[in-house]
């Protein structure tokens, strides 16, 4: 028989009540031969994309799990115009991948919502385009 899980007063058997807010992890992914790499560690990405770029944003290292959600930041460097031209054949977006237009502006934030399906279709959902501060 199992028994539930206890951690600090939260069970995995039940639902918990929260007192107050729960905060996830942000991974800054830093670029490896023009290609980003989501590492699985949190759900929560910041991409900062140089003139390495045109890059690649690589499928999940790991697999993802169905209803997993997340966001990814991809910010222009100073220069801007850097571009993502390739995208991991996980990633599914309305229109296709090759639709996708980032901002180009200098310093411009573009947020993508992620969620899973199941392990191999990721949605991407803009979240955010050309935001300033």
């Amino acid at each position: 028989a199992c028994t539930a899980l206890s951690v600090g007063g939260a069970q995995t058997n039940v639902a918990n009540v929260w007192t107050a807010k729960q905060t996830e992890c942000v991974v800054a992914l830093t670029i490896a031969t023009a290609t980003f790499t989501p590492t699985g560690a949190c759900n929560h990405y910041t991409i900062a994309l140089t003139s390495a770029c045109p890059c690649t944003l690589a499928n999940p290292s790991a697999t993802p799990v169905a209803t997993d959600e997340g966001t990814i930041k991809i910010v222009q460097d100073g220069t801007g115009s850097r571009t993502i031209t390739t995208w991991g054949s996980q990633y599914m977006i309305e229109g296709g991948t090759a639709a996708i237009t980032l901002s180009t502006g200098a310093g411009a934030i573009d947020t993508f919502a992620t969620h899973a399906f199941d392990s191999t279709h990721v949605l991407l959902t803009f979240a955010s385009k050309n935001a300033v501060h």
